[in-house]
């Protein structure tokens, strides 16, 4: 009995160490594949894949993970700054001149690329931060991955250049600001509106500082008397015109072409504004319209502006007559009255223009 327990171990023993020669052999084989690799040998890479690997499935792959795990340890050492780009590249290359299909590896080397444009990117962001670019700089550092060593530090760029590229925009839209004011201070509100509008391809950030400015002078622009609403109006036509001429071969955008009516005040064309929007200034021009189709030059027409029903302006227009300024303080004014009838000579149909005409804040 004993002898048979004895015969036992004895065959364990034997089948265990069979195994283990195999499987030192086994390893030994592509142990030797990836070291020919490592030394840059090659050709007795490719010599030994041929007679001692090829054909064997086993071998096959246990030589494509070796080659693997030294594709990806070279990739480590240059992620790490161990060795150069030029190197790893070289290295890698040759992966593709083995035996061995490249096919195999296509992942690890694309890992790689992606690598090797990370970088770059890190690279090119520092590069942009040291040139105060920090808009590219922070485009750059975004596109860096996870697996660059450099992430982290990338991360930290971005949080630190961001904080750099708002205090500099935030300086960029307040000099803005202030072109602006000066330009709203002399009553430019247009070209202030368009000043201050810059600051929106500066920042996003900043979009709701810049539209609260800019609904604050549009309420200051002038308004084209064309484009405002009237309290009430009498007598005959008041035509709106998107062009106007007179008789010096003036052209005028927008405004109104008034047929006097009739020779008694009272009976002419007229139209009462009431001054809700609280402005300062009525400003316009007065003309003789082309549209004027009284044969006698003689004959006059005559425009009169009144305030809370004080008459604060008067003139008389003959055909001839070359266009007239004017402007009228309204201030503090609750309505304003313009009248245009027919004067000396005239007829019903003769036509004056008002152009140019703006409510003033």
């Amino acid at each position: 009995m004993l002898k048979n327990k004895k015969k036992v171990v004895v065959i364990a023993v034997y089948i265990i160490s069979i195994i283990a020669i195999a499987y030192m052999v086994y390893n030994s084989v592509s142990s030797n594949f990836v070291t020919y690799i490592k030394n840059g040998n090659y050709e007795k890479a490719n010599e030994f894949y041929f007679s001692k690997i090829k054909g064997n499935i086993n071998s096959e792959a246990k030589a494509i993970n070796d080659v693997k795990e030294y594709i990806s340890d070279i990739i480590d050492k240059y992620n790490n700054g161990e060795i150069t780009y030029a190197l790893t590249n070289e290295k890698i290359d040759i992966i593709y001149d083995l035996s061995i299909s490249s096919i195999n590896f296509e992942d690890d080397i694309w890992k790689f690329r992606e690598l090797k444009n990370s970088k770059d990117f890190f690279e090119r962001g520092k590069e942009y931060a040291s040139d105060g670019d920090y808009e590219n700089a922070i485009s750059q550092f975004e596109k860096v991955i996870t697996e660059d060593t450099n992430y982290i530090l990338a991360q930290d760029n971005i949080a630190e250049y961001t904080n750099k590229l708002q205090e500099a925009n935030t300086l960029k839209i307040n000099e803005l600001i202030l072109q602006a004011e000066v330009l709203a201070n002399e009553n430019k509100f247009q070209e202030a509106i368009s000043k201050i509008t810059e600051g929106k391809a500066i920042s996003s950030t900043e979009n709701q500082r810049i539209d609260e400015i800019i609904n604050k002078y549009t309420e200051l622009l002038p308004v084209n008397i064309a484009d405002i609403s009237y309290l009430s109006s009498s007598g005959r036509s008041w035509a709106k015109r998107e062009k106007l001429e007179d008789f010096y071969a003036n052209s005028y955008e927008k405004g109104f072409c008034i047929e006097g009516g009739n020779s008694l005040e009272e009976y002419g064309s007229s139209r009462v504004y009431n001054n809700s929007g609280g402005y300062t200034s009525l400003k316009g021009r007065i003309i003789v319209s082309k549209e004027d189709t009284s044969s006698d030059a003689n004959c006059s027409i005559i425009f009169k502006i009144y305030t809370d029903g004080h008459l604060v302006y008067q003139r008389e227009m003959q055909q001839p007559s070359k266009p007239e300024d004017f402007e009228i303080n309204i201030t503090g004014i609750e309505n304003i009255k313009i009248v245009v009838y027919t004067g000396t000579g005239g007829v019903r149909w003769t036509r004056l223009g008002l152009v140019d005409t703006y409510f003033i804040k």
